[in-house]
């Protein structure tokens, strides 16, 4: 069995953790998610189940948001 979405219904932003530039962003989007419809997530952590398939390289080399 899957672990459970850690915010469910909301999209998840996938970023690099370790990239001060990437996390400068996510800071970013979080002011302006004044609503909080968006979770954010480092893609160094475990990845979430997801319905699309997810290459770890790419994971660091962009921002990603899952539905």
């Amino acid at each position: 069995m899957p672990p459970p979405d850690p915010a469910p219904g909301k999209p998840l932003v996938l970023f690099d953790g370790d990239c001060p530039i990437c996390r400068r962003s996510v800071r970013l989007l979080k002011r302006l998610d004044w609503l909080g419809r968006l979770a954010y997530r480092s893609a160094r952590d475990p990845a979430p189940p997801a319905r699309v398939p997810l290459d770890p390289a790419a994971l660091l080399a962009d921002m990603h948001v899952l539905p």
